[in-house]
């Protein structure tokens, strides 16, 4: 078998970066609205909460998301 050399370990880091930010992004939308598809049910009302709870892991998946793509970056803004 095959050992990964150092080039091909730094192009398989590259891309779990990459899966890392959709399953971020795809799990906040789930657990939004499947949060909110349990409270639908245990308060029976019908697409409430449901919608509540997809608005919310929508805009946390994008919060995720763009906090990802750009950091919080102290040194830079120290320097300012």
């Amino acid at each position: 078998m095959k050992q990964a050399g150092p080039k091909q370990t730094k192009i398989n880091s590259g891309y779990m970066a990459y899966i890392d930010s959709g399953l971020r992004f795809a799990l906040s939308i789930v657990i939004g609205a499947g949060g909110g598809y349990w409270l639908d049910i245990k308060i029976h009302t019908k697409p409430v909460f449901l919608i509540v709870g997809l608005i919310v892991g929508v805009t946390s998946g994008f919060l995720t998301l763009y906090r990802t793509v750009y950091p919080l970056d102290k040194e830079s803004k120290d320097s300012e």
